[in-house]
């Protein structure tokens, strides 16, 4: 009886890692949608939120160097992601998308992204894709 409870423990400590991308967190605050609660209504498992540094080294990036409202939209999302856990990188140079790529499949990554560039090349490599229509998320894929 023992090991059957150990073996319901680890099974509950398995969470999926789902990574947030620049263009879904400027999305999140540019129309609005609370990210965590809607991915609990289409993740079937409990779930960790990521950001790799590279995201926030490009909110960063346009939240002092962009137009004033990608400014403004930067900053936002930028505090979004600061409470997500931070992935940090070896080559922290490295474009977010090359990171998102390069990792995803290896690690099992679930990846939040409206980039059509990179959900298709995310699919192509049999990565799960969750991306957000009208404030509605759909999820591309098998969740790991």
């Amino acid at each position: 009886m023992a090991m059957a409870s150990l073996s319901n423990l680890s099974e509950e400590l398995k969470r999926v890692k789902v990574v947030l991308d620049t263009n879904s967190l400027i999305y999140s605050v540019e129309k609005p949608i609370d990210l965590q609660h809607h991915l609990s209504l289409v993740v079937p498992a409990c779930f960790d939120l990521l950001v790799p540094a590279s995201v926030i080294n490009e909110l960063k990036k346009m939240a002092s160097e962009g137009k004033p409202k990608e400014r403004r939209l930067a900053s936002l999302a930028l505090k979004i992601a600061e409470k997500c856990h931070i992935v940090a990188e070896r080559e922290a140079s490295k474009p977010a998308d090359q990171v998102i790529l390069e990792r995803a499949k290896q690690e099992k990554w679930l990846v939040v992204t409206n980039d059509r560039s990179l959900r298709r090349q995310l699919r192509q490599q049999g990565v799960p894709v969750i991306f957000i229509k009208d404030r509605i998320l759909r999820i591309e894929g098998e969740v790991p």
